[in-house]
């Protein structure tokens, strides 16, 4: 780019002298002819002068006859002084005039007389001259023969008095007629009718005064015959003036034909070097008459031209500074300018260099080197690449791979780039419109030399190279990768095969190792009812729990293959988290209790947020986080933390679910924190020694997690104690505006007092207080209270760490009083005007407070949850149904059978389902239980059988374990639960209660906490009359279809919709609105089947409601 630069560089200089040249020569055309005009000025000068100077000969010589005569006297006065006389020709004048005769002259008078009267006519013309020109002229004439002469005026002669004698007069004459002679020669004779001709002198004479003159003469004629010369002197100055000063500057001069300058206008005259050079240039140049020359001469430029015929030269002289001076500021204005313009082509240029030519470069450059690198790339890369022009069929261009693939294949290059046009074209017809936007993958099998075959993957498409469209082309040999695909498959297929085994073997194992712990632990549970002295008790006790702990080892590992083979099915169920947690809490605290450590829990600001999600899996988790916190912690806590991440508080997510257990045990460092939660792994060798455990239990919790959708981490330290945090996106049930469900403030402005030693109480309790509207003081000893008033008091925790007199003092003191214990039960209960309530139960606390202060009645009390898995049968329902068992199992047979003769059923038992079959066709029964695996006629089919001849007959399904595709199968075959053995009490009577009532989830009415009334059991009045309105909207409906009233239905719709809403059958509710928008829209006639499913629905649950009361 910088030989642009330069170029223009070059291209403006060139452009100065360019237009300095034109200056110069502009200058010297203007000065040729500023020249020729100063020629013609002075030209006109000689003329003007000569004219003038014939015209007064002209006038003297036509006067010559008209002149008075000369008086006498003149002529004696001439003779008198001398033959000189001094003489005024006319009086009236200034012109005086001197005549005189040479020395020895011998004249007469005619001859004196004729020659006054010619000073007469000649002293008349220069009269007139001088009036014309302004000033006097000096004009002499002598005779032919130089014996007479005359002067006028007779003031130009210097020195007078010298002409008195011979020899003055004599020298006088000489100087006088100087020349003369040889103008009169050279005037040429004429006659009265030819013009008059002047001669001009051939160099300039100097006076006596020393002043420089030019003469004029011409002859004065008489007749034919010449009388005189006469002669008039001319100042060459006055030949020059119209060229002084003006705009004629330089060095104009009039010079003589040997070179002598005449005159010159310049203000102080040539210095001696330019005169001698105008006198050298003269004397060697001969300019032509008429003609301008103009040349060069030692430095200077010289233009001449001869003034006519008059024997001078006018020339004018400038130097090369003359021209320089003159065209210096046009110059320097073009210099600048042209500057400027270089700076912008510059400027310019460097604006194109960096914005267009560089990145131009840098692209052709990355050009070049693509096209290099992709050169390079076709011929090392072990694929055969190559560009094939689809004109011609011709491989333009070809890697060392292609030819070496063309090499193997029988034909050569021509077969294989004949099998590529051949794809292309077939590839074009149908992709004609969008074919070089594509890129096509072909496999091509093609005959190689020896005998074999090679697999060939060709990838092409439509691209340009030289102008022309060409394929650029691909060709892959596959044959080792479709080998080691075969291999791949054959592998792949006999893992199936183990993977299919194992999981056979995992299943067999299941059934056959559940199936005798289901025996032995379902007749464990009977026994303990049986009288039992208080050793065999405690003893039935340990085994029991060792049965169970067993039976959690083998779901573990069941749990964690499910996991693996993609079988484990989440719910998707509505539950509250605070209650899950309380469940955990009170499962634990006993644990914790008999190891000499304390467990805390939190449940942050509210406690009735309602999510949706799989509450079992959940609690799995926390429980084998709990249990292992208390299992590596010796000393110290263990905290469990429940709340909401406000900060993901979105819709599309329904918040994060954030568990965290918190423990003092032995911690992890970073080493083990890699694989903590590795399957089977334990922190270190020496974990299973001194505590025990299999190593699955926080696998299975980031399984099953991950499966939830969300995360679990680990941090601590060794020594330290350990910290595993669970975040799970769970949908909120929520209000339509998406917003987390809060607390309601039932106890807004009361003030309380709130006492526990440990700050983890005050964690668990202030924020609940607060979000419930209390005014809440803390202290941390009942010393520490002060006496401001309130209305509650709350104890809460281990109370060791004050005296009974300090408790007792303040109990006495607050007219309310609230004990929260470890041991308290989950319901608040009262004894005097004390309540006591756990401390893991906040909704146990806010039931408390409710009653307390604004006297809500107490519900009745609720069991701990099983903490050696069993069942309170005393408070097992009597449901009353007749049941069909169908089981091969023997042990299993007697025990459901006690177990539902626990439940007041009766039972009939069948070994298979052929047995089954034969007894439903003799008897009807309430509800079906069948294990699905069985000899002669399995639980699969049965139920499609069942459904086909009893479809009123819900069927339940008990066994080991259900995979994914069991649970679907299942579910399409019509079975209305699928519950896993063992199955407890408790469990068997949720599912038959569940089950008869038509709907497999919906829980009974006010059958427990949080079910219906949130946190407490629905009072029996509300619970009566609900039952009453349900019976009567029930006969309402029916009434309405049979009638067909369409109005009546939808009243009863909309009241019913309410009710339902109220005691939490949102399903329900939701299937009458449903209804009733559809009944709007269509008429009851297109909705009599979903009334009617509604009516059996709706039947199914005032069973239930029987059932549960």
């Amino acid at each position: 780019m910088s030989g642009g630069r330069w170029a223009a560089a070059i291209v403006v200089v060139l452009a100065l002298l360019a237009e300095v040249v034109v200056l110069v020569r502009g200058y010297m055309t203007d000065e040729r002819q500023r020249f020729a005009v100063a020629h013609r000025l002075v030209k006109g000068r000689f003329s003007a002068n000569e004219q003038a100077f014939l015209s007064g000969l002209v006038r003297a010589e036509l006067s010559s006859g008209d002149e008075r005569p000369v008086p006498h006297g003149l002529v004696e006065r001439f003779r008198a002084n001398g033959n000189l006389l001094d003489w005024k020709p006319f009086p009236a004048e200034k012109l005086e005039l001197m005549i005189a005769a040479a020395p020895g002259a011998s004249t007469d008078d005619a001859t004196i007389t004729r020659y006054l009267q010619c000073a007469t006519q000649i002293a008349r013309s220069n009269i007139a001259a001088a009036k014309v020109l302004g000033r006097q002229p000096t004009q002499s004439f002598s005779s032919p023969d130089q014996q007479i002469f005359a002067i006028m005026p007779a003031s130009a002669i210097v020195n007078p008095g010298r002409l008195s004698s011979d020899a003055g007069r004599t020298a006088f004459m000489r100087e006088l007629t100087s020349g003369i002679g040889e103008l009169a020669d050279a005037a040429p004779a004429r006659s009265r009718d030819t013009l008059p001709k002047a001669s001009w002198s051939p160099h300039p004479y100097l006076l006596p005064q020393g002043q420089s003159t030019l003469t004029l003469a011409a002859k004065v004629f008489e007749g034919d015959c010449a009388a005189a010369i006469l002669v008039t002197e001319i100042d060459p100055g006055d030949l020059i003036w119209p060229l002084v000063g003006g705009k004629y500057g330089g060095v104009y001069a009039i010079v003589d034909a040997d070179g002598a300058i005449v005159a010159t206008a310049a203000q102080y005259g040539p210095g001696g070097p330019l005169r001698d050079l105008l006198t050298r240039w003269r004397r060697s140049a001969h300019p032509d008459p008429g003609t301008l020359l103009q040349q060069p001469y030692r430095g200077r430029m010289v233009l001449a031209q001869q003034l006519g015929d008059t024997g001078y030269t006018l020339v004018y002289t400038y130097s090369w500074h003359d021209v320089l001076a003159a065209i210096r500021a046009k110059a320097l204005a073009a210099a600048f300018v042209l500057a400027a313009i270089l700076a912008v082509v510059w400027l310019l240029l460097y604006l194109l260099n960096r914005r267009v030519f560089l990145p131009m470069y840098a692209r052709s450059e990355r050009v070049f080197e693509s096209e290099r690198l992709s050169r390079i790339v076709i011929e090392t890369v072990p694929v055969g690449i190559g560009l094939v022009s689809i004109g011609t069929g011709e491989l333009l261009h070809g890697g060392s791979s292609l030819e070496a693939l063309a090499e193997q294949i029988d034909g050569g290059m021509a077969r294989l780039l004949a099998e590529l046009a051949t794809r292309y074209a077939r590839r074009l017809a149908v992709h004609r419109d969008a074919a070089t936007e594509l890129v096509f993958v072909e496999d091509v099998t093609l005959p190689t030399r020896d005998g074999g075959e090679i697999a060939l993957q060709a990838r092409f498409a439509v691209g340009r190279y030289l102008g022309d469209d060409v394929l650029i082309a691909a060709f892959v040999d596959m044959s080792a990768s479709q080998r080691l695909a075969r291999q791949l498959r054959e592998s792949k297929r006999a893992s199936d095969q183990a993977n299919a085994a194992k999981s056979a073997f995992l299943a067999t194992m299941s059934h056959e190792i559940r199936t005798p712990l289901n025996a032995i632990l379902g007749n464990l549970e009977l026994f303990a009812h049986s009288p039992l002295s208080p050793l065999q008790r405690d003893r039935l006790q340990s085994i029991r729990a060792s049965s169970s702990g067993l039976l959690a080892i083998i779901q573990d590992v069941l749990d964690f293959s499910k996991i693996e083979a993609g079988e484990m099915q989440l719910e998707h169920i509505p539950f509250n988290v605070a209650d899950m947690a309380t469940r955990a809490l009170m499962m634990f605290a006993p644990v914790a209790q008999a190891k000499g450590i304390v467990l805390y829990g939190t449940f942050g600001a509210s406690i009735d947020a309602s999510m949706r999600g799989d509450p079992v899996r959940l609690a799995q988790v926390v429980h084998n986080l709990l249990s292992n916190a208390i299992k590596f912690t010796n000393e110290g806590k263990v905290v469990l933390s429940v709340a909401t991440d406000a900060q993901r508080d979105d819709v599309a997510t329904g918040g994060m679910l954030v568990v965290e257990v918190v423990d003092t045990g032995i911690g992890i460092d970073a080493t083990q924190r890699e694989h903590l939660f590795n399957a089977f792994a334990q922190a270190d060798s020496s974990i299973t020694r001194r505590f025990g455990g299999t190593g699955l239990g926080l696998a299975l919790c980031q399984r099953l997690t991950r499966q939830m959708g969300g995360t679990i981490g680990a941090d601590g330290e060794k020594g330290q104690g350990s910290r595993f945090t669970v975040r799970l996106p769970l949908d909120r049930v929520t209000p339509a505006d998406g917003r987390m469900t809060t607390d309601a403030r039932p106890f807004a402005g009361v003030r309380m007092v709130f006492v526990a030693a440990a700050d983890e109480w005050h964690a668990y309790a202030v924020p609940l207080l607060s979000a419930w509207g209390a005014e809440v003081s803390t202290a941390h000893h009942p010393d520490a209270v002060g006496d401001d008033s309130g209305r509650v008091l709350i104890l809460c925790g281990d109370r060791s760490a004050w005296s009974a007199d300090s408790e007792n003092r303040l109990v006495e003191e607050w007219p309310v009083v609230i004990h929260c214990t470890v041991n308290g039960p989950l319901q608040p209960m009262r004894v005097g005007r004390i309540l006591t309530v756990s401390c893991y139960a906040p909704a146990g606390l806010r039931a408390a407070l409710a009653h307390a202060l604004n006297g809500a009645p107490l519900a009745p009390l609720a069991s701990a949850p099983d903490r050696a898995g069993t069942d309170d049968t005393d408070s097992m329902p009597r449901l009353g149904l007749h049941v069909l068992v169908a089981e091969d199992n023997e042990v299993n047979q007697r025990l459901i059978v006690e177990q539902l003769s626990m439940l007041d059923c009766t039972a009939a038992v069948a070994a298979d389902g052929v047995d089954a079959l034969q007894i439903l066709s003799d008897t009807s029964f309430d509800i079906v239980l069948t294990d699905l695996n069985m000899p002669r006629l399995d639980g699969y089919v049965l139920a499609e059988i069942m459904r086909e001849r009893w479809p009123d007959t819900p069927l339940v399904a008990v066994t080991a374990d259900a995979t994914a595709d069991e649970r679907r199968r299942c579910a399409e075959l019509g079975i209305r639960a699928v519950v896993s053995k063992p199955l407890s009490l408790g469990s068997l009577a949720r599912v038959l209660s569940r089950t008869v009532a038509g709907d497999g989830t919906q829980p009974a009415v006010g059958a427990a906490a949080g079910e219906l009334l949130g946190d407490r059991t629905m009072p029996p009045e509300v619970v009566d009359a609900f039952h009453r309105g349900c019976a009567k909207s029930l006969d309402a409906l029916r009434d309405a279809l049979t009638r067909d009233d369409a109005r009546a239905a939808l009243a009863e719709l909309h009241a019913l919709k309410g009710a339902l809403g109220v005691f939490q059958q949102r399903e329900l509710a939701q299937q009458c609105s449903d209804l009733e928008q559809r009944i709007k829209s269509a008429g009851l006639d297109d909705s009599r089947d979903a009334l009617r499913a509604l009516i059996d629905r709706l039947g199914g649950l005032r069973a239930a409601q029987r059932l549960g009361r």
